[in-house]
């Protein structure tokens, strides 16, 4: 099992700069960038998501953040072959059209078939421990696969996510970007790419 998670990040210097938007498929066992998009910060994350079709794989299980809870989009991995596992709000009402044996439920989001996960989370900071009610959205529909592990797989979201801030923290060092030009700036963030890859590697 592949599992994959998409990270997004902004590269701005504060008010007057213009930004791009980057959203990256990301590897959660090494944090290696599989793939990456990237462009104006004015085209939103699910338009730059479409572009990260092509690298997934059947069987890989993609994990996002509920800005990511497009039907169209959820459609579009599945016709990868690979799932997407995602967060939803836990307003949105989807109707249960069959329980499992797990607590968990088949529903449709618009014509996707999709298991709905209503689960609670513990989050221990050092700040101390609070508990969140989270409600997921899965196109693994598969009842072999317990709820428990779903959830689980969800949690690996976030520490890639604290990884990838790496590129805007650690490997910028929160400066703008010194190119001026569009192509230079194309070449530069995947400089970047390419020295985050380096040292996760390493």
């Amino acid at each position: 099992m592949c599992r994959s998670s998409i990270a997004a990040a902004g590269f701005h210097g504060g008010t007057g700069y213009p930004m791009v938007r980057l959203l990256a498929l990301v590897a959660c066992g090494t944090c290696t960038v599989i793939d990456a998009t990237f462009g104006a910060g004015s085209v939103g994350e699910i338009t730059y998501a479409l572009d990260l079709l092509r690298g997934m794989r059947r069987g890989m299980i993609v994990l996002a953040d509920r800005n990511f809870a497009s039907q169209a989009l959820l459609a579009a991995v599945r016709d990868t072959g690979a799932h997407l596992l995602v967060r939803v709000k836990n307003s949105r009402t989807l109707p249960v059209c069959a329980r499992l044996p797990d607590g968990s439920y088949l529903s449709r989001m618009g014509s996707v078939e999709v298991r709905v996960l209503c689960c609670e989370i513990t989050i221990t900071t050092s700040a101390g421990a609070r508990s969140e009610t989270y409600k997921l959205v899965t196109t693994l529909l598969d009842p072999d696969c317990p709820a428990t592990k779903i959830v689980r797989l969800d949690q690996d979201r976030w520490g890639i996510e604290t990884a990838f801030l790496e590129l805007k923290s650690t490997i910028l060092g929160g400066r703008v970007l010194r190119a001026r030009a569009p192509r230079g700036v194309e070449q530069e963030i995947y400089a970047l790419l390419v020295t985050n890859q380096c040292t996760s590697a390493s």
